[in-house]
């Protein structure tokens, strides 16, 4: 079984947790991202592909990732 981020993928199932997308995305949901927030960190997945791959961060991968977007040209 592979395990990422503290969460093993067979225990993974995104129905199961709170998604939230950008209060500025479009109601299209093109281009769009959604995270939720877990007791092991954020997942992140394709608004448009919700059954489809999920990305895992851990919290200081996370928080890298949100302080590289705050500095981003």
């Amino acid at each position: 079984m592979a395990e990422r981020g503290g969460i093993p993928d067979s225990e993974v199932t995104p129905a199961e947790f709170v998604w939230h997308r950008s209060s500025i995305s479009q109601d299209t949901g093109a281009e769009c991202l959604e995270m939720a927030r877990t007791s092991e960190g954020v997942l992140v997945r394709d608004s448009k592909n919700q059954a489809g791959s999920t990305l895992r961060f851990s919290p200081r991968a996370w928080a890298s990732f949100l302080a590289d977007c705050g500095t981003a040209d």
